[in-house]
């Protein structure tokens, strides 16, 4: 499997999503993932099993690996967090704790966000319904998620006035139909002729 050199912005005190969305995709890519959620433990030895030292070589290779690449993406003076952990979870999981706690101004500051969410002058739909994601996922990791009825109307309630019409008409879908996915394709079919 061929990995990618990709660099990121270093973590600081201003980029954890941000930062954690693209550590993720870098940790899938050289499958080390399953090592920082956990879902994956260190495998023990067993020939009943085929479970051999070249297995338990690799996974260990590939745990170094997941918690180097996350030491490294960060700014020296937020390194101390994680300094001495070897344990990638263990890194992850503190990380986490640092940037992102699960507390009420938390959930206030994202919530802010996603009710000042508005579609950007030249901006596409998908862009603008991909942002809106981007904060539900957030909201729902701290526990928070937000009601689909929610997101939809905050994808229709800031669109251009060129949009009246087809918003009228998806709002008088039935209940099985107006979700949030189904909003987005028609908006964007809809913009090709607004």
């Amino acid at each position: 499997m061929a990995t990618f050199n990709v660099q990121i912005e270093k973590l600081d005190a201003n980029n954890y999503s941000d930062w954690a969305a693209d550590i993720t995709y870098i940790m899938l890519d050289k499958d080390c993932w399953g090592i920082v959620t956990g879902t994956e433990e260190i495998p023990v030895l067993d020939p009943d099993k085929a479970i051999t030292h070249r297995d338990l070589k690799e996974y260990r290779l590939r745990a170094s690996t997941a918690i180097s690449t996350i030491y490294l993406n960060i700014s020296p003076e937020f390194r101390k967090i994680i300094e001495g952990i070897e344990n990638a979870r263990v890194a992850w999981d503190s990380l986490k704790k640092f940037f992102e706690p699960d507390n009420r101004s938390r959930h206030m500051q994202l919530f802010s966000e996603f009710l000042a969410c508005k579609i950007l002058p030249g901006e596409n739909i998908s862009l603008f319904a991909a942002k809106l994601l981007r904060l539900q996922e957030k909201l729902k990791g701290i526990n928070h998620p937000i009601d689909e009825d929610y997101m939809c109307f905050q994808l229709l309630r800031y669109l251009p006035s060129r949009y009246d019409s087809i918003v009228q008409s998806i709002l008088r879908w039935s209940d099985n139909k107006f979700k949030f996915n189904e909003i987005q394709l028609e908006l964007v079919v809809s913009s090709s002729t607004c």
